[in-house]
């Protein structure tokens, strides 16, 4: 069963040259980027970093979150085309992430590139509200969704 576990340094030399086209699009779009440059910054400045494994223990996807301020976390996710497949399972588990995640943070925000469908499909999964589209985002000054989640109201909705 897929799974995850704690990110490696060479999990992100793995995933790199497999990410979807959709995260290297939104990677180009926000920051100008490239893949292994974004993976290994993400596990650097995350407070908590994931690597996603297939059921055969390859590294599928990563994510986690980043302390932007004392309240405020940016989740983040970068995945193959293997992610699809373990999709349900991988938002199952990530519900109980999500929960011990949202107990440091009064609220979770980032921002999704307008197409990035998977990514989307999963945020609205957790429970993440869609606040507004930024038409001019990121260095591509392209349509991306700022989303939050905020402690407390989250249960509520």
């Amino acid at each position: 069963m897929a799974h995850y576990r704690q990110a490696t340094l060479a999990d992100c030399m793995k995933l790199a040259p497999i990410l979807r086209d959709a995260d290297k699009e939104e990677l180009k779009l926000s920051s100008g980027e490239e893949p292994l440059e974004a993976l290994i910054l993400s596990l650097q400045i995350s407070e908590e970093c994931n690597a996603i494994l297939s059921d055969e223990g390859n590294v599928i996807g990563m994510f986690g979150v980043a302390t932007v301020d004392e309240d405020l976390g940016s989740p983040w996710l970068l995945g193959s085309d293997g992610i699809k497949d373990i999709s349900k399972d991988f938002i199952k588990g990530s519900h109980a992430w999500l929960k011990k995640i949202q107990d440091n943070y009064t609220i979770l925000f980032n921002y999704v590139h307008e197409s990035n469908a998977i990514s989307i499909r999963w945020l609205k999964a957790l429970g993440f509200v869609f606040v507004q589209r930024v038409e001019k985002f990121g260095v591509g000054e392209a349509p991306f969704y700022e989303f939050m989640r905020i402690k407390g109201i989250e249960d509520h909705v």
